[in-house]
Parts: C-alpha cells; sequence; structure tokens
C-alpha cells in the first residue's frame, strides 16, 4: 500500500510541475514545434493565471494564410504596457488598425474580441501605438503544419 502512494504522489507532482517547468524552459522558443508545446503546457499550468492582453492589427504585421484560418504573431501587451510574444489564429484576415483583446493563459489564447479603441488601457494602449513588428521577417511558413 505504502508503494502505491508513493507512486501516486510521484505521479501528482510530475503532473503539475511539467507543465510548469516545460513553460519557463519553452517561453522564448519561436519555432513551430515550441509554440505549439508551449500553447498547450501553458493551458494547464497551475501557475499561470489568465489574464487580458491586447494587441493592435497594422501594415506592420502580416498575417499567414493557413488552413485554419489566419495565423499572426506579435508583440501581445498586457494592461501595465508589458509585451511578450504570441501567435493567435482568427477566422478570417483582419483589417488594419484592429485592436483586440485576448483572453489568455501564458501563450495559450483561450479567445479573441475586437475591442474599439477606447476600451485598451493607456499603458498598453500607447506601447501598441509605438510598436514596430521585430516578427515581420521571420514569420515561419511551417507553423501550423
Amino acid at each position: 500500500m505504502k508503494k502505491w502512494g508513493k507512486r501516486l504522489l510521484m505521479l501528482a507532482l510530475i503532473l503539475l510541475f511539467l507543465p510548469s517547468v516545460g513553460s519557463f524552459l519553452l517561453k522564448d522558443q519561436t519555432s513551430p514545434t515550441s509554440l505549439a508545446i508551449t500553447q498547450h503546457l501553458d493551458r494547464y499550468n497551475l501557475l499561470i493565471r489568465e489574464e487580458s492582453v491586447y494587441v493592435k492589427i497594422d501594415k506592420n504585421y502580416e498575417a499567414k494564410k493557413e488552413e485554419k484560418g489566419y495565423l499572426y504573431q506579435q508583440l501581445a501587451y498586457k494592461d501595465n504596457g508589458d509585451s511578450y510574444n504570441l501567435a493567435f489564429y482568427t477566422p478570417e484576415k483582419l483589417s488594419a488598425e484592429t485592436y483586440l483583446e485576448l483572453k489568455v493563459k501564458g501563450s495559450f489564447v483561450i479567445n479573441c474580441q475586437e475591442i474599439p479603441q477606447t476600451e485598451v488601457p493607456n499603458q498598453a494602449l500607447t506601447a501598441l501605438d509605438l510598436t514596430q513588428n521585430p516578427f515581420s521577417d521571420s514569420l515561419d511558413p511551417d507553423i501550423g503544419e
């Protein structure tokens, strides 16, 4: 009986900490495989909380046509103006000057909705308006395959 208790405890610890460690180790990777793995790990990571982030679609960001829709890879901004890399799909191509609020859990996008500019928090809006796309030359044509 003691053996099973130890095995169960070990399994629980592995299941709790694997997403946390994996998310941390892969957070700065941009390869298609790393992005997909990171998104799945973040989804189940108990240490990452859900939050809203904001993106602005403009001429500096290209959408890559995929089987599932359009892939965007760009900087997302938190309420306080902090940014991080985010890849997300939309079912249709978005027009320029579109602001989106994304509910995320790390790099995992829970939902996405278009919002008016007036609903974007001030610090995030300032950062969005100053942004140049660091990924314009690096959109990977194999993402999503």
